[in-house]
């Protein structure tokens, strides 16, 4: 019986490469990205509304905010990095 040496980074590459699909996928999808976001921000606005109602909203405001842009510029750094593109927006229609 011949026992096979299995390298340890080709499994930690192909399983790299594996845990990478899902996020390729949310970086490569305007839709899906957008959903991210805005999953984030109302989790955060829940969060604050939750512990002291709307005027906990309106305090952490802010908060809201670092959420929603942190997770949006990790999108756009994620889509550079990887180097993922997201498909050409469709032009609007116009009324005639």
């Amino acid at each position: 019986m011949v026992r096979r040496l299995v390298n340890p980074k080709l499994i930690l590459r192909k399983l790299s490469k594996l845990v990478w699909r899902p996020v390729d996928a949310v970086l490569a999808s305007r839709e899906f990205s957008n959903l991210v976001v805005l999953i984030v921000t109302l989790a955060t606005a829940v969060i604050s509304i939750h512990g002291n109602g709307l005027y906990g909203l309106v305090s952490n405001l802010a908060n809201t905010a670092v959420a929603w842009g942190a997770t949006f510029g990790l999108i756009h750094v994620g889509r550079e990095w990887r180097d993922v593109k997201p498909p050409k927006r469709k032009p609007r229609r116009t009324k005639e």
